[in-house]
Formats: structure tokens, C-alpha cells, sequence
């Protein structure tokens, strides 16, 4: 499963390098979603964490692997995701006819990337 896994991410990502302006915008806002469930479920993790402490171990141990494994998939698919989308907008700016959405695209990766890592460290800590 971690090769099928890792190859999904790979061809998103060549996908996401090889889309104009528009579907670059586009897979920005689909990359929030990714990174909105993913933020979610490391919430998933913590309360499934006391849950094995506290009530039931088996079932919390159940719990904990499945939203573990549920997060690396989407970390890997919307963080790293939107990590090379900002790289991939902020090369694809030097092209004229396409400026304008490789830059709503770089905007929308760096402001979602930051209010992810401030949702996280936020409400956890």
C-alpha cells in the first residue's frame, strides 16, 4: 500500500506541474480540501490517543492506525501537494499570458499553508 500511495502522490503532483494557470487555481482550492480533512484528522489522532488511554485500548489502537494512516495519505496528497504547487505558481509567474492565475494560485497555496499551521498549532497546544 505505501508504494500505491506514494505513486498517487507522484502523478498529482506531475499533474499539477504540467496544468496551466486555471486548472493551477483550480488544484489550489482542491488542495485546501485535502489539507482541511488532514488538519481534522490530527484532531482524530489526538482524541483517538486518550481514548486508547483512557477507555478502551484495543478499540483506540484500531482508531489511532486508521487516522494515522488516513492522515499521511492526505498529508502527503494536499501539504506536500500545495507545497509544490507554490513552487510550480511561483516559476510558472514568468510567463505573461498566464500571470494572473499563477499568481492567484501562489497566493491561495501561501495563505492556506499558513492557516494550516496556525489551526494546528493553535488548538493543539
Amino acid at each position: 500500500m505505501g508504494k500505491m500511495e506514494n505513486a498517487n502522490a507522484v502523478k498529482y503532483i506531475r499533474k499539477m506541474y504540467l496544468a496551466s494557470g486555471k486548472s493551477r487555481l483550480i488544484y489550489s482550492f482542491v488542495n485546501i480540501l485535502f489539507i482541511g480533512l488532514a488538519v481534522a484528522l490530527s484532531f482524530a489522532v489526538y482524541f483517538s490517543f486518550n481514548f486508547m488511554l483512557n477507555e478502551n485500548f484495543i478499540t483506540g489502537l484500531l482508531l489511532l492506525i486508521v487516522t494515522i494512516a488516513m492522515l499521511l495519505f492526505l498529508f502527503v496528497q494536499g501539504v506536500v501537494g500545495q507545497l509544490s504547487l507554490l513552487f510550480f505558481s511561483l516559476i510558472g509567474m514568468f510567463r505573461k499570458e498566464e500571470r494572473g492565475y499563477q499568481i492567484g494560485a501562489f497566493s491561495v497555496c501561501l495563505a492556506s499553508i499558513a492557516a494550516a499551521i496556525l489551526t494546528v498549532v493553535f488548538l493543539l497546544f
